[in-house]
């Protein structure tokens, strides 16, 4: 964006925008595959993967504590 251009946040979207294409990797047998470009916009997912039980992959990381006043944070 160059310098004094303004963004019109109206007609700024969050919707899916298809590309030309997408680069993945395939992670298996311990190692990285090499890199490739595919046109399709699915994608394979195991009935297992962790991000479908229960946002186990969203609040992984979180954690709750008391502080010495009582709070929760």
């Amino acid at each position: 964006m160059s310098q004094g251009s303004k963004v019109d946040w109206s007609k700024l979207g969050f919707e899916y925008i298809k590309t030309n294409g997408n680069v993945r990797h395939i992670y298996k047998n311990g190692e990285w595959g090499p890199l490739e470009v595919h046109q399709e916009d699915t994608i394979t997912l195991h009935l297992a993967a962790t991000v479908l039980h229960y946002g186990q992959a969203v609040f992984e990381g979180l954690k709750a504590f008391r502080t010495k006043d009582g709070k929760v944070n």
